[in-house]
């Protein structure tokens, strides 16, 4: 099916109104390249700045109008403080926020019309038939009556199910209606939507003023009366009863990600420097709940993403300590990839994004279509402007090795001899920050005493460090790891904390018999 040149598609001969409002036309045949191929979208409204692209033609967006229609391999951007919706075909709707970029795809005949979310947010319906949404990370399939908003970055990209169900293709793992698919690199996470996270309290009437609002009040007017809630349940939060040993303890403010292969997780705080006891408030879906005590504070968190804060009692709006938990129903016992990935890019004058989750990839650009020339030379440029030459195979095309190029956005091209050259294309090479942290090979959960010191080993991310309890792990320079701990006094599990550069703080949990 071709697509339509660069022209707007315009002379639009049919008008039809089925369900929600959808547009469809047929397009004159008058030098057009998409003639008698059917529209999969047609723009119905925009705000600001809204672009599109005709397939084949790489970074030549020219200014959306009212009407216009995308075919397979057509693609639409919006920039910043702008809006689009579209009309999808069969039947369905689409709305797509600021600074986004979607592109049309081609499906198997009788499979379901499928788009890609290559950055931004966009809200999907899907009213007479499914639609495959396509995302760097993988494919999930919305179900037929479904709406589900869809947020794509760089590591990683969200599903949040409103209505209907959400399938990962290749994978079986489903997500239902008020639940949250995570796409990453080989792993689909379905858990509680993290409403907080898409910026939708707001528009539910909550109160995103954490200053001044009402839970807020009720709150100090709680610890003032002396109100220590020690069994409180809200939005995935319990708080236990003083004396209960926590899993993992947290001193002091942190962002960090717990795996625990047997979830909820009771974790521990610590608000230092308290002589009348600390109060500690965790949020869930915009929900807060409180629990109050002297040493630490234990709070029993179920898989999920939430937000804390604590501060003395004796100070009502002083907090000491803020930072966000992550609970993860993972025990860490997939392989980390420990071979450089290698990935092709063309230089078509296209921008290409490649990721990586441990070793710097191997890069294979080559030039499609190339003319037939004695010789081929690659020019690379980084930020710093400093220009770097490597000379291609016969085929146009040559490889850089792992570590040839740091992360960074590169522009390059490819010149034969003679002086004809490809169109300047872009790769930015970044750090997949969803990627796996650790992979622990010892010990096996449930397998060793409480009292007893056993042998942690496993693997890391590269410039990873490791500890466990008060000591610090070697770590190899090929990133394995192997040493000794034992469960901490104040903990109920054994901790394996692994913190990375990039990838941030990360805890491992094993527990004994």
């Amino acid at each position: 099916m071709m697509a339509i040149g660069s022209h707007f598609r315009s002379r639009l001969h049919i008008l039809r109104v089925v369900g929600l409002v959808a547009l469809a036309g047929l397009v004159a045949c008058d030098g057009c390249n998409g003639c008698g191929s059917d529209p999969l979208a047609v723009l119905k409204t925009h705000d600001g700045t809204v672009e599109w692209e005709a397939a084949g033609k790489s970074d030549a967006w020219s200014k959306a109008v009212r009407g216009v229609e995308f075919h397979i391999g057509d693609a639409l951007r919006t920039g910043a403080k702008s809006t689009a919706q579209l009309a999808l075909f069969p039947e369905g709707e689409m709305r797509v926020k600021e600074n986004t970029v979607i592109r049309f795809l081609d499906t198997p005949p009788k499979a379901p019309r499928r788009l890609r979310v290559e950055s931004g947010q966009v809200q999907v319906e899907a009213t007479l038939a499914p639609i495959e949404i396509a995302t760097g990370q993988g494919i999930a399939r919305l179900s037929k009556g479904g709406r589900a908003r869809v947020s794509a970055g760089e590591n990683e990209a969200r599903l949040l199910v409103e209505v209907g169900t959400i399938e990962a293709i290749g994978n079986g793992k489903t997500a239902n209606e008020g639940q949250q698919m995570t796409l990453e690199i080989g792993t689909v996470i379905t858990e509680e939507a993290d409403i907080d996270s898409w910026g939708l309290a707001a528009a539910q009437g909550q109160d995103e003023q954490e200053s001044t609002s009402a839970d807020d009040v009720e709150q100090v007017e709680d610890a003032e009366s002396g109100d220590e809630d020690s069994d409180d349940i809200s939005g995935g939060v319990r708080f236990m009863s003083d004396g209960t040993l926590p899993n993992l303890m947290i001193e002091g403010g942190q962002v960090l990600t717990v795996h625990d292969p047997r979830p909820p997780t009771k974790v521990g705080f610590v608000v230092p420097g308290c002589s009348k006891g600390a109060r500690i408030e965790i949020r869930k879906n915009g929900r807060w709940s409180h629990g109050s005590g002297s040493g630490f504070i234990v709070a029993e968190l179920q898989q999920g993403n939430y937000q804390y804060r604590g501060r003395c009692l004796e100070a009502a709006t002083t907090y000491k300590v803020t930072g966000r938990v992550r609970v993860r129903d993972d025990a860490g016992t997939r392989r980390l990839p420990q071979k450089a990935a290698q990935t092709t890019v063309d230089a078509d004058g296209r921008k290409y994004t490649v990721q990586y989750q441990n070793r710097l990839p191997i890069l294979r650009v080559r030039w499609p279509n190339a003319p037939p020339s004695d010789g081929y030379t690659l020019e690379l440029r980084g930020e710093d402007g400093t220009p770097q030459q490597f000379k291609a195979n016969s085929d146009a095309s040559v490889v850089l090795k792992s570590g040839t190029v740091d992360d960074g956005i590169y522009r390059y091209r490819m010149r034969a001899t003679g002086g004809r050259s490809s169109l300047e294309s872009t790769v930015r090479i970044s750090f997949d920050n969803a990627a796996r942290s650790a992979y622990l090979s010892a010990p096996q959960d449930g397998s060793f005493d409480r009292n007893q010191a056993v042998e942690v080993a496993g693997a890391v991310l590269a410039k990873a460090r490791v500890r466990s309890g008060d000591r610090e792990v070697d770590v190899s320079p090929s990133g394995h790891f192997r040493g000794t701990a034992s469960i901490a006094p104040t903990e109920d599990a054994l901790v394996v904390q692994v913190t990375h550069p990039r990838s941030g703080i990360h805890y491992y949990l094993r527990y004994p018999r």
